[in-house]
């Protein structure tokens, strides 16, 4: 802590002092090849969360930039984007030519390693995912929008919560980060799910494989990085109204958005509420106590001047899920004695400040959070009450370009304390303290891009001894420490523009999570009693990847395979009684089947494979194919294969998309596209725990489409989509609802996912500029 109190007081100190000289403008022309004015292109500089759009002639300018190097990123709807690295000094000029493709290859990503990098360019796999996908994904939540993504996918107890998976691995080995903050809210939970407004995401990328470089412990598998809207444009005022409404469960969505910017002051509120009824399928009919209730009111004040900027982000995340038990009558229908459900809070304040020095910058992260779970058997007190507070910290230091490498050092961790405040508890009232520090370099060739990094992780863990009525113990205390080195090195090489080939090795650690150290109870909505093991030791893992990509005029192929080994993988395994059968717990009265948590040697395996076929001069018609596969076995055991891995997945997409503006629409695309998931028969099938989920396709397709009134200003957005369009009944292997009791009257057991589904979504945008002062 003497470290992070030196580096805060750094910061104040450089800021005070105000060391960078006056101000400096940049400004230029945007066009098209033919030398075309592009009217509002973005230009973007993610040091300073700052940017503008063009102008009717295509002009920008930017000002009150500080003197130091600044990547531009220029972007436009339908053309490439561009990015320029520009060592600012003084008065500056910088034209863009933007070419048509609807390959993002130049897109920025912000890795939090480097200050920025280039996506093409950088040896790890990532995705990169716009406000306009995430508008246009049909999911009846967040982390199921993503699924379309290769290698994502989620397990989803009902419409109301999923949970990410990255190539087979989930909960604590995925990390969720939302503005540089990893989220913090009872994760290891099956049933617990992504603690984050939906309609408050502008931006995601997606970091396949470990990435305990970035963020320490439990980003084993990847990263999901959330981000804020980032300020609007100097002397704007922006307002947009969205809605949506999902037919099958009468889903309804809507969400208020204004922002403004005066003088470099700016700030943004939103507000979104969500509500949903039982779903359907063609199995089940109304699937009883499948609905959820969610508002929730997030915002961002601060300010942006030559020196950086310095922002504070705030979130208030409510939601009120049902757990659907699937307890059935005998004549078929869902049995209503039960309704349990759940009321989860979440509340979030961050302080997010980047300091630009003239060769360097010193960026800092401060954040506390606050999850509250609550668990209800039946309305009144609640049966589980988890009290969970995070105060999280991450300080690093940029050195930019010197003879083409650059510099990142930090430190990060978090203090966190979980209280039980219920008669229930599933896990022990505990304090846990990470602390991190690494190193990463970067250098740069023509042709070629190398990255390495070395960290240090210590964790220690706290559990308090609990008694029960009688003196019985119902928890030991503990008290864990695990720590760790990681790693990674990556090599980009592009021989030619149209190929780039990518290898990157790295080293993870994971910690065993408080449930799996010592779970005693059944968490609603499992149907399971869990028991942990207060011997499990850290999980590590060393993953190869590999990639080449191949973008020419009429085909865009991607291939990505990986090899991931883990040491001491941590599992649930049903247990059997001396006598056969299952061991059975009573809990509330009810039996229910033990599993406890064990370990053992695991190698995941597999890739995406992409090919994206769009002949020119037919720029506008795409005929995209994406093939997905995760193979999981467990080595020196005759359980052969781990539990919980994704069916290989195949995706066949017919897009069309039109830049050209009609007489009241632009950006026009219809699409149609089917998702085919394999049989999926590698279970860890002992005692029955996984059983094999058959093969299934569906078939969906969207249209979307922006209005612009006379003026050319646009008016709306509208986006419809039908999922499932041929009411298929099907379970999908990481449905967790497929484990609910047999329907006596079918013979079918568990409940089927959502069946047909049509889903409209309007966006009513406003903006006027504020009158400047003469």
């Amino acid at each position: 802590m003497e470290l992070l109190k030196f580096w805060i007081s750094l910061f104040f100190g450089v800021i005070l002092c105000n060391i960078l000289p006056a101000q400096n403008t940049l400004s230029g022309k945007v066009t098209d090849e033919a030398g075309n004015p592009l009217i509002s292109a973005t230009i973007y500089v993610s040091e300073l969360k700052t940017g503008t759009t063009t102008d009717l002639d295509g002009r920008y300018q930017l000002s009150h930039l500080p003197t130091t190097k600044l990547r531009l990123q220029v972007s436009y709807i339908g053309y490439g984007t561009q990015t320029k690295t520009v060592e600012v000094n003084g008065k500056m000029s910088l034209d863009f030519s933007l070419s048509e493709t609807h390959i993002e290859a130049e897109e920025i990503v912000v890795t939090g390693l480097s200050a920025t990098q280039n996506k093409r360019r950088n040896p790890v796999s990532i995705d990169i995912l716009k406000k306009d996908f995430l508008l246009k994904s049909a999911g009846s939540n967040l982390i199921d929008g993503l699924t379309k993504v290769p290698g994502v996918s989620s397990i989803s107890t009902g419409p109301g919560i999923s949970k990410p998976l990255i190539r087979g691995l989930g909960s604590n080995r995925v990390l969720v980060v939302q503005d540089g903050i990893r989220q913090e809210g009872q994760q290891w939970g099956d049933e617990h799910g992504v603690e984050i407004d939906e309609f408050s995401v502008n931006r995601v990328e997606i970091f396949r494989g470990p990435a305990s470089l970035m963020y320490g412990s439990y980003g084993l598998g990847g990263v999901l990085s959330f981000e804020s809207p980032h300020p609007v444009e100097e002397g704007t005022v922006k307002a947009n109204f969205l809605s949506s409404y999902h037919t099958n469960n009468r889903q309804q969505g809507y969400s208020l958005f204004a922002a403004t910017n005066i003088n470099g002051w700016n700030g943004y509120l939103r507000g979104s509420y969500i509500r949903a009824g039982d779903f359907r399928n063609s199995f089940d009919g109304k699937v009883f106590n499948s609905s959820f209730d969610e508002h929730n009111f997030s915002g961002m004040t601060g300010v942006n001047r030559k020196w950086g900027y310095s922002h504070i982000h705030f979130s208030l995340f409510h939601q009120e899920p049902d757990l659907t038990e699937g307890d059935r009558n005998t004549d078929g229908t869902f049995s209503t004695d039960s309704a349990p459900f759940q009321i989860v809070v979440h509340r979030k304040v961050s302080w997010n400040s980047n300091l630009l020095l003239k060769n360097s910058s010193i960026k800092m992260i401060l954040g506390f959070q606050n999850n509250l779970r609550r668990e209800f058997e039946e309305p009144g007190k609640p049966n589980l009450f988890f009290d969970l507070k995070t105060f999280n910290y991450d300080l690093k230091y940029y050195l930019f370009e010197r003879k083409n490498w650059e510099y990142t050092f930090g430190i990060n961790g978090m203090v966190q304390n979980n209280t039980n405040r219920a008669v229930e508890v599933l896990v022990p009232d505990y304090d846990l303290h990470d602390e991190g520090t690494f190193a990463y370099a970067k250098r740069s060739w023509d042709k070629l891009e190398f990255s390495a990094g070395l960290r240090y992780d210590h964790r220690n863990i706290q559990a308090r001894k609990l008694l029960e009525a009688g003196n019985e113990i119902r928890f030991n205390a503990f008290n864990r420490n695990f720590s760790n080195v990681t790693g990674s090195v990556g090599l980009s090489w592009l021989p030619s523009k149209k190929v780039v080939v990518k290898f990157n090795l790295a080293r993870g650690f994971r910690s065993p999570n408080i449930a799996e150290l010592a779970s005693n109870g059944v968490h609603e909505g499992t149907f399971r009693y869990e028991i942990g093991n207060a011997d499990l030791t850290a999980e590590s893992n060393v993953e190869l990847d590999g990639g080449i990509e191949y973008n020419s005029q009429h085909v865009s192929l991607h291939l990505n395979p990986f090899y991931n080994f883990i040491d001491n993988y941590i599992f649930l395994e049903k247990l059997s009684a001396s006598s056969g059968g299952d061991s059975l717990r009573i809990e509330r009265g009810e039996p229910f089947s033990a599993f406890k948590f064990v370990q053992g040697q695991a190698r995941l395996y597999g890739g995406e494979f992409t090919v994206d076929v769009h002949p020119h001069p037919l720029d506008w018609l795409h005929f995209e194919n994406t093939f997905s596969l995760v193979l999981a076995q467990q080595r020196n055991s005759t359980n052969k294969h781990l539990p919980f891995i994704p069916a290989p997945k195949y995706h066949v997409e017919l897009r069309t998309a039109f830049t050209q503006k009609g007489k009241f629409w632009e950006n026009l695309f219809v699409e149609t596209d089917v998702d085919y998931h394999f049989a999926q028969n590698r279970i860890l099938s002992q005692n029955d725990f996984e059983t094999p989920t058959p093969h299934y396709g569906l078939w969906n397709a969207s249209l979307g489409f922006d209005w612009v009134g006379k003026n050319g200003q646009k008016v709306a957005t509208f986006f419809f989509s039908g999922q499932n369009l041929l009411d298929k009944g099907y379970q999908d292997h990481l449905n967790r609802l497929k484990f609910a009791p047999e329907n006596l009257a079918t013979g079918r057991v568990g409940v089927f996912n959502l069946g047909r589904n049509f889903v409209l979504k309007l966006v009513l945008p406003v903006e006027w500029r504020i009158p400047k002062k003469k």
